[in-house]
């Protein structure tokens, strides 16, 4: 019950334009109507929040449209209703970098070419927008048009068969370099065309797999696109197919690997011969800094028993 627009008025008056770069009014139901009216004085904005509200977007849009600024704007579960308005911002914005469009599935679909188009755009978080497999084409094109976009979040997306598309299209992206598809629903076949993709490609720096429903032979398809990849400095493939098969596959690439600086390989297997494949390996490479495994059931003070583990076998950890 709280006069919001009393509240965040006195606070503007209180400093000078020029002082305040950055909004959140994430969750406060407040309207568009609100938010241009106080805010249209405010050139200097860098940053603005409006996500968990039910925003008019053409108030949204003039406010946007005013301020020259702003290089970050979070729409996240919005319900946006007139995206064909967000459209005509987006197209002609020259500052906004980092976008975040999640849970908006409803109305996703008029953004895509806009977003192909668009000079500045580095950073677009799409998790949980029901794009699957209908819509993995709009991802694959933007992701082969686009020519400064450089993380993509594609987490919780329901995409199987999609994957393909996209692992195609990563193939000729060139900006790329961060892209997550976890959680989702990629199976091993899917997980040879990313591997495929590792191969060629020659900017992506991390690369998110984790929780799909690849199978040890896709991980291991993967493993071997290490050996050859020159330029990922992170994988993330946890809770996938990782056996002891997918192991040693993994172990062999870390010693072939001279970019590697961050792998996350938990699964739910959990065996010591597993963490001792690892040592092996970890004895030649000279890059990796991080390395998250799960060695031990939980509930296990796992410090403590890597510790005894390496008492116990001294010269496999030498």
């Amino acid at each position: 019950n709280l006069d919001y627009r009393q509240i965040i008025g006195s606070v503007i008056e209180s400093k000078s334009p020029s002082q305040i770069t950055e909004i959140n009014i994430s969750t406060l139901s407040v309207n568009g109507v609100l938010l241009f009216e106080l805010y249209q004085k405010l050139i200097c904005v860098e940053k603005l929040n409006l996500s968990f509200n039910r925003i008019a977007i053409e108030k949204c849009v003039k406010f946007l449209k005013y301020n020259s600024s702003i290089t970050q704007l979070d729409l996240h579960d919005c319900n946006i209703n007139k995206p064909s308005l967000l459209d005509s911002y987006l197209l002609y914005s020259p500052t906004l970098t980092t976008l975040y469009l999640s849970r908006n599935s409803n109305r996703l679909n008029s953004f895509f070419p806009i977003i192909e188009i668009s000079g500045s755009l580095k950073y677009l978080d799409l998790h949980l927008c029901s794009i699957g497999d209908e819509m993995a084409d709009k991802i694959a094109n933007l992701i082969r048009r686009t020519c400064c976009l450089e993380t993509l979040i594609l987490k919780h997306n329901l995409i199987e068969f999609g994957g393909k598309k996209i692992a195609l299209a990563l193939k000729e992206n060139m900006s790329l370099k961060f892209i997550d598809l976890s959680d989702n629903s990629i199976n091993s076949q899917g997980a040879i065309e990313f591997a495929e993709m590792l191969k060629i490609n020659c900017n992506l720096e991390a690369f998110g797999m984790s929780r799909n429903r690849i199978q040890s032979q896709g991980v291991v398809k993967i493993a071997q696109a290490l050996e050859i990849n020159v330029t990922l400095k992170s994988l993330y493939i946890d809770f996938n197919g990782i056996d002891e098969t997918a192991v040693k596959a993994l172990s062999n690439a870390l010693q072939r690997n001279c970019t590697l600086r961050s792998l996350h390989a938990k699964s739910h297997l959990r065996k010591v011969s597993l963490i001792m494949i690892f040592a092996k390996a970890l004895k030649t490479n000279k890059t990796l800094i991080e390395l998250k495994i799960d060695v031990a059931d939980k509930g296990i003070n796992q410090v403590l028993y890597i510790n005894q583990l390496i008492a116990s076998n001294p010269e496999e950890f030498e």
